[in-house]
């Protein structure tokens, strides 16, 4: 077969291709070639193909005895037009020609093709193009939807009021939002990949590195989080809670960095509260105790076990109730079920034997208590936990 002439008839011997059923070399190669899934085209230096396989008319429902040459351009989307010129220029510089075209079918629908033709020089010094147009729709579909669920994606975290950021796994940052940025007072452009290691507090900081080097495996679906501080645009550190998980190809991390510093403000107040409350509690002469809403006890003061007797397990696990005298149980029971089940403030009048080795006044070993409790609510009323002492009302205990 004439690569500038297909239609020449070859010369030379017929390679004994007739036991095939073939006539001649050129009715063998022909058909090979018409076989192939692509359409493979042969053009000159003017952009004119010359010859195109079978591929290209069944496709196109063109009809090859009407092909000038430059019928293919009839075939190209509208929007692809512009790539002929793109291709003459490579056709005159000799260089190789690649590009992406969509192609109308019979059908009047487009489908993308790879075209790529290779320069070739025949014996006469004359160039000639070989190519071939390989179908990638189904591929160039699939980029595109990728393209557009990232674009989604994106818009989705510039809305978000949390720092989100897309990470390599070797924690290179491929994405920030742009609250992130205004955030830390950085412009985009400063992004090196590892801008956040500037701006974690350093304390915190190791720890992330920590992980990066020694990953710890998550279920499909876990979250890697915890709570890190990072440096604001003026220079002062607040804490965030971190958040990442792995893409769906393990090739990507996605992460989200939520401010909870006034959460963490508040926990440190009621920690302060809470062992400023533990510490006036052990002060008082009283017995001090807290349940949770079920009436389980959650703590108790020194008081309160030294007056007992009773272990910290054995007060949590409803002790006090066997040193409450039989006469004066259902009646302590019967208010403290009602208190636990209506919210109301508790009070009742109660005998409780006394610890051993403690003298009493009474040589029956019971002392008076007057117990009180009261509630703590949420917002909306839901009761949290309990609070209530127990006071001594017969006079004052030696031990």
């Amino acid at each position: 077969m004439d690569l500038v002439n297909p239609n020449a008839k070859s010369r030379g011997s017929q390679l004994s291709v007739d036991r095939y059923g073939f006539g001649s070399a050129d009715e063998a190669l022909g058909a090979i070639i018409d076989a192939l899934p692509a359409m493979v085209w042969l053009g000159d230096d003017e952009g004119r193909v010359h010859y195109f396989n079978e591929q290209f008319y069944s496709f196109t429902g063109l009809n090859r005895a009407d092909d000038d040459g430059f019928l293919y351009k009839s075939v190209l989307h509208p929007d692809d037009q512009h790539k002929q010129l793109l291709a003459l220029e490579a056709i005159k510089e000799r260089r190789t020609i690649e590009l992406e075209i969509r192609h109308r079918a019979a059908d009047g629908t487009y489908r993308w093709y790879l075209v790529r033709g290779v320069p070739l020089t025949i014996g006469n010094g004359q160039v000639t193009y070989i190519g071939t147009n390989m179908d990638i729709d189904d591929r160039k579909r699939a980029e595109e939807a990728l393209k557009e669920s990232e674009e989604e994606l994106r818009t989705l975290a510039e809305l978000i009021p949390q720092l989100v950021s897309i990470a390599d796994l070797e924690g290179r940052t491929l994405y920030g939002n742009q609250r992130l940025y205004d955030y830390i007072g950085r412009r985009r452009e400063e992004e090196t990949g590892f801008l956040w290691k500037e701006v974690i507090h350093p304390d915190d900081l190791k720890a992330i590195v920590h992980q990066l080097a020694h990953p710890t495996p998550l279920a499909p679906g876990a979250l890697w989080q915890m709570q890190v501080r990072y440096r604001a645009a003026n220079g002062e550190y607040n804490w965030h809670l971190v958040r990442a998980a792995e893409s769906p190809d393990g090739k990507k991390v996605f992460v989200t960095a939520t401010d909870i510093d006034d959460q963490k403000c508040v926990e440190d107040e009621v920690r302060k509260s809470e062992a400023q409350l533990r510490t006036l509690a052990e002060a008082i002469p009283q017995i001090v105790w807290s349940c949770d809403r079920h009436g389980k006890i959650t703590f108790m003061n020194q008081r309160y076990l030294e007056y007992t007797g009773l272990s910290a397990e054995q007060a949590a696990d409803g002790g006090l109730q066997l040193l409450i005298h039989p006469d004066d149980l259902q009646t302590y029971l019967d208010r403290w079920n009602h208190s636990l089940a209506t919210g109301e403030t508790f009070e009742c009048t109660f005998r409780l034997k006394r610890v051993v080795g403690m003298r009493a006044s009474k040589p029956s070993g019971y002392r008076r208590l007057l117990s009180r409790a009261v509630a703590l609510r949420d917002s909306t009323g839901k009761v949290l936990k309990w609070f209530g002492t127990s006071t001594d009302i017969e006079g004052t205990v030696n031990i």
